[in-house]
């Protein structure tokens, strides 16, 4: 945090500076202005802790959203793009050893987390926030192996992610990686993507991973609960549709007026105040989150952000630029994945996705 409001404040190319100058800068204002409305309106009905709880959410998005002007006005932008990369082979070899080593959570179920028994999960304790994070590593190995010399490496680092992430028995994460595949080969013109995309099917229909059969990966219960959830996120809506009910009081609000799910918890419902949850309020779906805590205000705010940030890709697709398919590549992966899991929002993936975009910041800026 220090070093984020040191480059941001302090530094020469401080965001006081450069921000009229940076694309995302006016989306990014107005969804920023949506947040704190939204906590406005609904101030009066929550406490001084309760406020200054959300807004910790708030000040956290500013500080990840940060990165975006750091980043845009640093030099040699590649270089993040190989830390970035680094930092996610990294984590998909500590996965392997959490595999081999602590390969469920049963023993920390008290605390909140789900047993995940047999599931790469490495230091996330999630393996769904873990198969999204695989899946970004990835899309910048592919970026990194058209565009460098070590290609024999990236291509050997390029199968330890392939490999993690099918350890992650993240359904959510499949989906999402397959969608990548199949965007990306329909934009190359590739039929190697089919060839990849039909291995890793078949990988997953056929192969019977440890402490678990394969009629578990389509498991219903769990399906079950995220639909519950959807309609439970609508009915949140439906009560404050203009300016929801605050970013983020939304886990305060669930704690005091819970809607009926049947049973205390389960795998991917909204939390009971019985049960503690790692969860942003128990909404699973990023939209839906977006809407019932900021309302439609937020909602078309947040839209218009996404828009921006894939309008900058586009115009680096039209230059031929690979940057623009790592960037649009990214953002479908993240969508895909959010629609079942809040992965907008959750900290490593904020701080990957603004990375990013002030990387693109800087290749959209180019001659």
């Amino acid at each position: 945090m220090y070093w984020i409001i040191k480059k941001c404040v302090l530094g020469k190319n401080s965001v006081l500076i450069v921000k009229k100058k940076l694309t995302l800068f006016f989306p990014l204002k107005l969804f920023l202005a949506a947040m704190l409305l939204s906590l406005a309106v609904n101030m009066s009905n929550h406490t001084l802790p309760e406020i200054g709880e959300a807004l910790g959410y708030v000040m956290r998005f500013i500080f990840y959203a940060s990165l975006y002007p750091i980043i845009a006005t640093e030099e040699n932008k590649k270089q993040w793009l190989i830390w970035l990369y680094g930092i996610g082979v990294v984590y998909a070899l500590l996965g392997f050893l959490q595999y081999a080593l602590y390969p469920n959570l049963r023993n920390l179920m008290y605390l909140g987390w789900d047993p995940h028994y047999y599931r790469l999960f490495s230091t996330f304790l999630d393996p769904n926030f873990s198969g999204l994070f695989i899946i970004l590593t990835f899309i910048i190995g592919i970026y990194l192996f058209h565009s460098g010399n070590r290609k024999r490496i990236i291509l050997i680092f390029q199968e330890i992610l392939s490999l993690s992430l099918l350890l992650t028995l993240s359904r959510s994460s499949y989906v999402a990686f397959m969608t990548v595949l199949i965007v990306y080969g329909i934009m190359k013109r590739s039929y190697t993507m089919l060839v990849i995309l039909l291995l890793f099917i078949g990988i997953i229909l056929c192969v019977p991973f440890p402490g678990t059969d394969i009629t578990k990966l389509f498991r219903t219960d769990s399906s079950a609960a995220r639909i519950q959830n959807w309609s439970e996120s609508l009915a949140l809506i439906q009560q404050k549709p203009l300016f929801g009910y605050g970013f983020n009081f939304l886990r305060t609000v669930r704690r005091e007026s819970p809607l009926p799910t049947g049973s205390e918890s389960n795998e991917n419902g909204i939390e009971s105040p019985s049960t503690l949850s790692h969860s942003s309020g128990g909404l699973d779906n990023s939209f839906l989150f977006v809407f019932a805590t900021t309302g439609i205000v937020g909602f078309l705010a947040w839209i218009y952000l996404l828009c921006s940030m894939s309008k900058q890709g586009v115009v680096l697709l039209k230059r031929k630029n690979p940057m623009g398919e790592t960037v649009i590549l990214s953002l479908l992966s993240i969508s895909i994945h959010s629609l079942f899991v809040n992965s907008f929002f959750y900290p490593w993936i904020l701080i990957w996705l603004w990375s990013i975009s002030g990387i693109v910041e800087q290749k959209e800026k180019e001659k």
